[in-house]
């Protein structure tokens, strides 16, 4: 944790991306989403209903504002179905850290 904590302070993508390690929050999320009650209620669809959602939200923010900012997990950030590649490939610029 101390690597990936300092990983993130020195905006280190490269470590980021390079470090396994437990989601917490994917694990407690799919334990929700196979419950009974999610399958019952017909939200099975709910994580790409949220990630769309949001998506959504920052294309209207990034046209209609002069400044926008937004929090994520880390997880939604990097690799290959991120949130910031959908960004890019929708013609907005990217700018990583270095």
């Amino acid at each position: 944790m101390l690597l990936r904590a300092n990983a993130w302070a020195n905006g280190d993508i490269l470590t980021i991306k390079e470090l396994k390690y437990p989601d917490q929050n994917k694990a407690c999320g799919n334990a929700f989403l196979n419950s009974d009650v999610v399958q019952d209620t017909g939200m099975k669809d709910i994580v790409p209903r949220l990630r769309e959602v949001w998506l959504e939200t920052a294309i209207k923010s990034l046209k209609e504002n002069k400044s926008t900012f937004a929090i994520l997990p880390i997880s939604n950030l990097i690799g290959s179905d991120s949130y910031l590649n959908f960004l890019a490939d929708k013609g907005y610029t990217v700018i990583v850290p270095k």
